[in-house]
């Protein structure tokens, strides 16, 4: 008989090596509309009458630290 063991490598996070200073905004109802970075990058943020938060978005054209990895390593095991 054949036993079957699945491994699953998922994620895989590079991890930020710098310091990094920021600038946060407010509006006068005291909600964070923009956050800009040294680097020149800048997040900003939109909010609706009732003060929820409706969108952001990121001048960097990919905000993501992630690396995906999709492998999947088959191990086959005889008995």
């Amino acid at each position: 008989m054949r036993n079957t063991l699945l491994l699953i490598l998922a994620i895989s996070i590079t991890p930020i090596a710098y310091a990094a200073s920021a600038t946060y905004k407010y509006d006068s109802a005291g909600k964070l509309t923009a956050i800009q970075y040294d680097d020149g990058s800048e997040i900003t943020y939109s909010y609706d009458n009732q003060g929820n938060m409706t969108a952001s978005t990121s001048s960097k054209k990919d905000p993501s630290d992630l690396r995906w990895l999709p492998t999947v390593l088959e191990l086959l095991l005889d008995d």
